[in-house]
């Protein structure tokens, strides 16, 4: 059964393709980054970043501080050590790419952010998960320079390489899809788009 909830105080601009996550180490707490906002108009980048206290239900707007990315659509994955690092993305409507992959780190004292390393891969609205067994980034599927693919991409950052894995069947390609991580059965799950 769905409820409505009472949001305490002032909550975040309305957004499409924001980056939502859990802290493992405070699950008490869902934090939001960036997305695409409404207003000016559709698809405009935004990079503000805010928490939620899931105990009291009250939105909090968290200070950041280094090189902010201002790209819509990326994706994102969880690192071992708990960071956020944060793949791809683009402004539409200036037809310009992320070309890096950046981390985000939560504390007390706000978001600290820092380019981890550059990308050849600058796609948006496609998935990435972490592998943790193989230590490793999985990106597949997504939309890159106008172009569709669905080739599976891995970032390995103890050598900040891409490679390519040699799938045997890919699905069809596409961006904007749902996906989920079976980690149990090490396998990733993408869902229309």
């Amino acid at each position: 059964r769905w409820v409505e909830l009472e949001i305490d105080g002032k909550a975040p601009p309305a957004r499409e393709h924001p980056h939502t996550w859990f802290d493992p180490e405070e699950p008490g707490y869902m934090y939001m980054f960036g997305g695409f906002a409404y207003e000016p108009q559709s698809f405009t980048p935004i990079d503000d970043l805010w928490r939620l206290d899931l105990s009291t239900w009250r939105w909090e707007s968290i200070p950041q501080e280094g090189e902010v990315p201002l790209f819509g659509g990326g994706r994102h994955a969880i690192g071992a050590d708990g960071e956020l690092l944060l793949f791809g993305g683009d402004v539409p409507r200036e037809g310009r790419a992320s070309s890096s992959i950046y981390t985000l780190s939560v504390s007390g004292e706000g978001g600290q952010w820092r380019e981890q390393a550059p990308s050849e891969l600058s796609r948006s609205l496609g998935a990435v998960v972490y592998d943790a067994p193989r230590e490793r980034f999985v990106s597949v599927c997504g939309l890159g320079g106008g172009e569709m693919d669905c080739d599976p991409r891995v970032w390995n950052p103890s050598s900040e390489t891409w490679s390519t894995l040699a799938a045997s069947e890919a699905p069809e390609d596409r961006y904007g899809f749902f996906y989920g991580h079976d980690v149990e059965r090490e396998r990733l799950v993408v869902a229309l788009g």
